[in-house]
């Protein structure tokens, strides 16, 4: 009877148990069907189990067994086992939330525990690891955004369609980077930890922390503006290389680029914080979506940007299919110059693909392993009382801070080249000559003439004389480029 019952024990537990990944820790194959010279705490009646009451009495030898069969819970993620707590109070990191019942959190459709503000999943040297890690990579990606930017501004006519979505990934990136700073200098407790008549708590809902929405305001509405740019900056590659656009007809388009590019992730940001999605992040010390809610991170993170990069890809792909025959048709009709600045082109937007794809798909790898692991987290940590090694794996997660800031330093490629030295020489030349373009007009007795005299950079002047009636261009005599010319006119 004993046997039996111990196997129908065992058969019960053991599903939870491999999903732990936690063996079995007795080995009961021994026991004997009845109680034999009262060798066992249990003693039934007949040929029933007893319905209430086991016997206060353990024998020091079945106490011994059990401690040498009891499973070493430091071999497993390593931690320490907690002791035994009654089922209607959550664990010991943990406290209640709106004093509902369920406390099992190794129940995934349990909510009803918040961490306290501990070392719940990381331990304290991961943190500072992940502090310093975040620095010097928020500090790259802010250097190189600023430098593309103020290029820029120096030169705006060097980023027409189809490569000026780039600047505005740029801004995204740089205002993304800042708001890695913020824990660096507030305490973490003030961002992520909340006041309770139970003690600290984790912030499980944004608004309750002024600190924790503004964090994830500027983080998720930056971070899904700059995959909106990126399918944007794909769209008008397409346009311009498969389409035949001119680049006059992008740039009428453009306000409703911008339209898309800054609503979405308004959108997309006022729904998490109307439904309360924003959650703290233990590891970095800061507020996003889906850090405790794995549906959250899925619906807000995963989908949007899986989306955004997939299409991305297809538009990008098309695009480079019809600039190979434009390519080709080049060679045959066009000098080596126009077919070597097109091949410029096409390197310089292929290699930033590369770098914005891979970096991207280890974020979303990031988010799919956290997805798919992070009931099994939260489970392991409601078996401990003293975390003596990160839960999750850390690893991946440094990987994504690093991926999630890699493409904001990549940027600069845009602008890292001979010509960006010779406008900021021109800049230059600009300022310490204060009249380098001085328009004088003179008439004679035949003709009307404008003489223009121009000062270079090298201090030469050059005069230009031309009739005056062709001063002035009438708008109705613009250009429209054709097919390649609309690619060929990029300034790189």
């Amino acid at each position: 009877m004993f046997h039996s019952f111990y196997l129908q024990v065992k058969s019960d537990c053991d599903s939870i148990l491999k999903k732990l990944e936690v063996r079995w820790p007795l080995n009961c194959s021994e026991l004997p069907e009845s109680n034999v010279k009262e060798q066992l705490c249990m003693a039934p009646r007949g040929n029933q189990l007893p319905s209430h009451g086991l016997s206060t009495h353990t024998p020091p030898d079945v106490e011994e067994a059990v401690t040498r069969q009891r499973v070493s819970f430091t071999e497993v993620a390593g931690i320490t086992p907690k002791q035994h707590t009654p089922s209607t109070s959550c664990p010991d990191q943990y406290v209640r939330y709106e004093n509902r019942s369920c406390t099992n959190l190794c129940d995934p459709a349990c909510k009803d525990c918040v961490p306290k503000c501990q070392h719940v999943f990381y331990t304290q040297k991961h943190k500072n690891f992940a502090y310093t890690w975040m620095a010097i990579w928020a500090s790259l990606c802010i250097a190189s955004t600023l430098f593309t930017i103020l290029t820029f501004c120096i030169d705006p006519r060097r980023f027409r369609y189809p490569t000026r979505p780039v600047i505005f990934m740029a801004f995204c990136y740089l205002i993304y980077a800042l708001s890695y700073f913020i824990p660096l200098f507030i305490p973490r407790e003030k961002i992520i930890c909340k006041s309770d008549v139970q003690g600290d708590l984790m912030v499980v809902n944004g608004m309750e922390s002024t600190l924790c929405v503004i964090i994830f305001l500027v983080q998720y509405y930056f971070g899904i503006a700059s995959h909106v740019w990126w399918l944007i900056l794909t769209f008008t590659w397409y346009l311009a290389a498969s389409r035949k656009w001119v680049l006059e007809a992008i740039n009428s388009i453009a306000c409703y680029f911008h339209l898309f590019a800054w609503a979405v992730p308004a959108v997309l940001t006022v729904v998490i914080l109307v439904t309360g999605r924003v959650d703290s992040n233990e590891l970095t010390g800061m507020c996003y979506v889906g850090n405790h809610d794995k549906w959250s991170l899925l619906i807000y993170i995963i989908i949007p940007t899986s989306f955004l990069c997939l299409v991305g890809e297809i538009l990008m792909l098309a695009g480079f299919v019809s600039v190979l025959r434009i390519r080709t048709n080049l060679k045959t009709h066009v000098d080596d110059a126009s077919v070597r600045k097109l091949e410029k082109l096409m390197a310089k937007i292929g290699v930033f693909a590369i770098f914005y794809t891979v970096p991207t798909v280890c974020v979303l790898g990031s988010n799919i392993h956290e997805f798919i692991n992070m009931d099994t987290w939260r489970c392991m940590s409601s078996l401990t009382s003293t975390l003596v090694g990160s839960i999750p794996t850390v690893e991946i997660h440094i990987l994504k801070i690093s991926m999630s800031l890699i493409v904001g330093v990549f940027i600069a490629m845009w602008v890292l080249n001979s010509k960006t030295l010779q406008t900021c020489e021109r800049k230059c030349s600009r300022k310490s000559n204060n009249s380098r373009l001085l328009h004088q007009s003179q008439y004679n007795n035949k003709a009307s003439y404008v003489i223009a005299k121009q000062t270079d950079c090298n201090g030469y002047v050059k005069h230009y004389k031309f009739p005056a009636s062709h001063h002035v261009i009438s708008a109705s005599h613009k250009h429209y480029s054709k097919g390649p010319d609309a690619l060929l006119s990029v300034n790189l």
